[in-house]
């Protein structure tokens, strides 16, 4: 019978909780994350993922309330866990990170494969497609990576094999600390998107030309979803995301905002996948 009472007692709070969100049309969360980037703060024309996720904010049926939590991507996974109400954004999905937190079902935006990035002035240091293999013949040369962060299973898989090959920056910012490395000739090339590091070096002012070689078998597209922590106000709130991208005129929008950022080239790489999300 006390068992009975329990289970009484967590679904009566279940029921209350969800019956205090939808009466206040308000959902509070937590975005973490290295800066205030999702603030709508910051003028999103010219960012893709800004642009979107401002979409759905204005979209979503019940008001989102945002705070934010300044931390590195390492710790954003662990503060998710301990947060009931955390959400981090752009983020691929794997098996272990399901266990852990409610995914949304689009994701926040659809990016080209990671390159390889180097300095034009190093290109020749590199062969085009670039091949991991390549640093066997070159013990010298040295990659830079994200500590914690998922590029994808079969750039995981390289990233592990050649790990001798690899420095791993943690830390705020440790994407464009990374860049800064790569400027300062500490390091030979950085996997990365292009657009990423050609967005930093103009907002830094840097007069410095990078090239991005493709990567050998590695044509991945990468999805980036909004996961938000494995509770009650977490899925309320990928609840009222997946709501915004079922709005009228929100899957055109979305698709448009991809083809108008990365241009033609890479937008024919794109479009099938793009196209593909809404109609399945």
């Amino acid at each position: 019978m006390r068992a009975v009472s329990i289970i009484l007692v967590l679904i009566l709070g279940v029921i209350i909780s969800l019956s205090a969100i939808a009466k206040d049309k308000t959902l509070e969360m937590i975005i973490l994350g290295e800066n205030e980037t999702y603030s709508g703060s910051i003028d999103g024309e010219d960012n893709l993922i800004i642009s979107i996720w401002n979409m759905l904010r204005v979209e979503s049926p019940i008001k989102l309330s945002v705070g934010y939590q300044q931390v590195s991507m390492s710790r954003s996974w662990a503060e998710l866990i301990r947060l009931d109400n955390a959400c981090v954004m752009n983020k691929l999905k794997t098996a272990d990170r399901l266990d852990i937190a409610e995914y949304s079902q689009y994701p926040l935006s659809v990016f080209p494969p990671i390159r390889l990035i180097t300095l034009a002035r190093n290109e020749s240091r590199f062969k085009s497609p670039f091949s991991f293999q390549q640093l066997e013949h070159n013990p010298a040369l040295k990659l830079g990576v994200v500590k914690s962060r998922t590029y994808g299973v079969e750039l995981d898989a390289q990233i592990e094999k050649y790990a001798k090959h690899i420095f791993t920056r943690g830390g705020i910012d440790s994407s464009d600390k990374l860049v800064d490395m790569l400027l300062a000739g500490r390091l030979d090339g950085i996997l990365e998107y292009t657009l990423s590091i050609e967005g930093y070096l103009q907002d830094e002012g840097i007069d410095e030309r990078v090239i991005a070689l493709p990567i050998t078998d590695i044509s991945e597209l990468m999805l980036g979803y909004i996961a938000c922590s494995k509770t009650i106000k977490g899925g309320a709130i990928i609840d009222a995301i997946n709501s915004s991208f079922t709005k009228p005129g929100v899957s055109q929008a979305y698709i448009d905002m991809h083809i108008n950022h990365f241009g033609v080239t890479e937008a024919e790489l794109l479009k099938p996948k793009l196209d593909s999300l809404f109609t399945q």
